[in-house]
């Protein structure tokens, strides 16, 4: 037996020496690779200059002018750059790790250096002296910046509307919105969502209520996993100051969906929905050799996936129906009209996964 345990811590030095040698390998390899570089989504060239000098992510200072509105000047006998923005002023020197600012001394992991009549500094000290956020990925190839100006949207050729962000939480999930229209502003604490690379609120301005004036229409994710996607739709009434309800899937189900079933023999699944004001019920036959080993729905379930959009001049939502908790059967579609002061569901269709 102690042989035995021999030969496996044996094994066990053997692959930590190899895996280790390889993971180092690797990490030296991806430092060699180009950089990426990107400001609020949008690819930089400068991913092209970036370098790494001292295991520190470097960049040429000249990029702070695409994270802020700052001015940099270059002193060629000293070889310094200043940089002023609003609050605060830096002065960089080529070789020193010490850059003097207004107030506190800033000091770098490595030292700002010439390379090709340029000054390069650590992205960190872009990000500060910006404003912006910079994340470094682990192999050091990519830096993600994100300016002031990510978390700030308009529709399109419509700047006098603004959609911005109350509070910025973890992993760019926003707590509460303010909406500016003609230089006034609202505040929404109860509205959320994410806004980060992946999903941005959806802000559109369309006459979804038929009266003429165009409402401000606010589509937020509020998240997604597997086989989960959850967005919620806000409607503001730029004429009434007011936002307008929405039914939600929940009352349109039940109010709408009379009645659904599902079941399985051998080889195939079977399901009937019968939907308010539809003659007869919408049969579908779904194919699956292990049909009778699955744990089924009693009846179809809504709204793992709910998607909202407007469509000629309509708000819409889609809606996944579910046979089990993770296989859809296809959507439950909705147009929403605009009756009795809220928005309700004018017609339901439904369409097969597939179709």
């Amino acid at each position: 037996m102690k042989k035995y345990w021999n030969h496996i811590v044996s094994g066990l030095l053997i692959f930590s020496v190899v895996a280790g040698s390889y993971a180092t390998a690797s990490l030296a390899d991806a430092r060699e690779m180009q950089k990426e570089v990107s400001i609020d989504d949008k690819s930089s060239s400068y991913g092209s200059k970036a370098a790494i000098q001292n295991d520190v992510y470097i960049l040429p200072l000249r990029m702070i002018h695409d994270l802020a509105k700052v001015e940099l000047t270059w002193d060629n006998v000293h070889k310094r750059a200043e940089v002023k923005s609003q609050l605060k002023k830096y002065i960089i020197t080529a070789g020193e790790k010490i850059v003097q600012t207004s107030s506190n001394p800033v000091r770098l992991k490595t030292p700002a250096e010439l390379r090709n009549g340029n000054i390069f500094v650590p992205a960190t000290l872009l990000a500060e002296m910006s404003g912006a956020k910079v994340t470094i990925s682990e192999d050091d190839v990519a830096a993600k910046f994100t300016t002031a100006n990510y978390y700030i949207m308009h529709p399109e050729g419509e700047p006098d509307i603004t959609l911005l962000p109350m509070k910025i939480g973890k992993y760019d999930y926003i707590e509460g919105m303010k909406l500016k229209v003609s230089g006034k502003t609202y505040s929404f604490p109860d509205w959320k969502g994410m806004w980060g690379w992946n999903y941005k609120p959806e802000l559109i301005t369309e006459d979804i209520s038929g009266d003429g004036h165009k409402e401000i229409i606010v589509v937020n994710t509020l998240g997604y996993g597997t086989g989960l996607f959850n967005q919620e739709v806000k409607v503001w009434n730029p004429v009434t100051l007011k936002e307008e309800k929405i039914d939600s899937l929940k009352k349109i189900v039940e109010e709408n969906i009379e009645k659904s079933t599902i079941k399985a023999d051998k080889n195939q699944i079977q399901i009937s929905l019968q939907i308010k004001g539809h003659k007869e019920p919408i049969t579908q036959v779904i194919k699956d050799p292990y049909a009778s080993e699955m744990s089924l729905n009693d009846g179809l379930g809504f709204g793992a996936w709910e998607r909202y959009m407007v469509t000629d001049g309509k708000l819409m939502m889609r809606a996944s129906a579910n046979y089990t908790n993770t296989s859809p059967a296809g959507d439950l579609i909705v147009t929403f009209q605009y009756k009795d002061h809220k928005y309700q569901a004018d017609e339901i269709k439904y369409e097969p996964l597939g179709d």
